[in-house]
């Protein structure tokens, strides 16, 4: 059975970032502040990715320029959050073909997609989605756990 499978500490994050956003009554940048949230978490593998190609000031600098283009120039979201990230993750999982989705899985579709201010951050960082899709072939990402995708 080919069972597809998202990490413990990203559904954690996932949920978390949903219900800030819902209760804050937020209907822009889904992706980038979920971003924050990954890159803030020392734990997470997007964190790992981004420490190995820019190192940890690279880190800060990113998360720096996504919030001041948040505050700036939020663009809107049609949906609601928890569906963008349903949808998301469903697409990333058919789209690579991975059978486990991590952090650094929603770090390359934020680089990919070149609307979010994340993307714009890592270009300017000469991170591309493709440095980070090889960083995330090159390294078992063992630690995080694994839960099924509904």
């Amino acid at each position: 059975m080919n069972q597809r499978q998202i990490s413990e500490p990203l559904e954690s994050v996932i949920t978390r970032t949903v219900s800030t956003l819902i209760h804050n009554d937020i209907k822009s940048s889904y992706t980038d502040r979920l971003v924050i949230e990954l890159l803030g978490d020392e734990s997470s593998s997007a964190h790992s990715v981004i420490r190995f190609l820019a190192g940890e000031h690279g880190i800060a600098g990113i998360m720096r320029s996504v919030v001041n283009s948040l505050l700036s120039m939020p663009y809107l979201q049609i949906g609601s959050p928890d569906v963008h990230f349903d949808k998301m993750c469903y697409t990333l999982l058919s789209m690579l073909g991975h059978e486990r989705l991590t952090s650094a899985h929603i770090l390359y579709a934020a680089a990919f997609d070149s609307i979010t201010a994340t993307s714009k951050a890592l270009f300017h960082y000469g991170i591309s989605e493709r440095d980070i899709l090889r960083e995330i072939e090159r390294k078992e990402y063992g630690d995080e756990v694994l839960l099924s995708v509904c």
